[in-house]
């Protein structure tokens, strides 16, 4: 996949999600909401700059839809549905009290930090496909550099915190519901690879002894 293609799929995803998101609140009134674009926006452009292209065609068209291959359409719509509830609720219902500035602004920098680690180990790792699938004809390895040596899964835990985060950084606690059951589906999804790398990819069992946690160190 060239890099005007990816630039252009870009542009047309974070048009969408602002258009959706802008619709919901009633316009582009929102700081917090334009903000919390801007900034997914330039992550995401980041990761479009630096993302190996074998990496970024096989996130984008996996060679196979691999197990659980749902997972990947209902993730997006509870992300799209988490920012577009907050949309709804900080800018036209005002359903709930919203957070108070200063837990919006630590939300906003683990939101970032959360991107930025997402763009670490899609950097260091080449198999970080969207598909849960041995990546055989493109010689699947173990990584262990990086994030990896701290956990096992950290690309989940980016995803995690990224939706987890949303909530707070909008102001909407309405937007908790969508983005709770996002981090519910990326905990079983996390359980599930785990299962299915230490059935499949060699060396898998021995990694897991060095690095014992999923994705907090010392807890999980």
């Amino acid at each position: 996949m060239t890099l005007r293609i990816r630039l252009v799929r870009w542009f047309l995803a974070n048009a969408l999600l602002a258009g959706i998101s802008f619709l919901c609140a009633g316009g582009a009134n929102q700081p917090a909401l334009r903000l919390y674009l801007v900034a997914f926006g330039v992550m995401d452009f980041i990761n479009i700059l630096t993302i190996n292209p074998v990496l970024a065609r096989e996130r984008s068209e996996p060679a196979s839809e691999g197990t659980d291959p749902a997972v990947r359409s209902i993730a997006s719509a509870l992300f799209v549905a988490t920012v577009a509830f907050g949309a709804l609720d900080v800018g036209r219902l005002h359903w709930t009290f919203p957070f108070s500035k200063a837990v919006q602004m630590v939300a906003f920098a683990v939101f970032v930090a959360a991107n930025a680690l997402q763009i670490w180990a899609m950097a260091v790792n080449l198999f970080f496909s969207t598909a849960l699938r041995l990546q055989t004809e493109r010689g699947h390895e173990l990584v262990r550099s990086g994030p990896y040596r701290y956990v096992r899964h950290p690309g989940y835990l980016a995803m995690f915190l990224v939706v987890l985060s949303t909530p707070f950084a909008l102001g909407s606690k309405v937007a908790l519901l969508p983005a709770t059951m996002y981090g519910a589906l990326i905990l079983l999804r996390a359980v599930r690879e785990d299962q299915f790398l230490l059935s499949n990819l060699p060396g898998y069992a021995d990694y897991i002894e060095g690095a014992p946690y999923r994705l907090i160190p010392g807890v999980w």
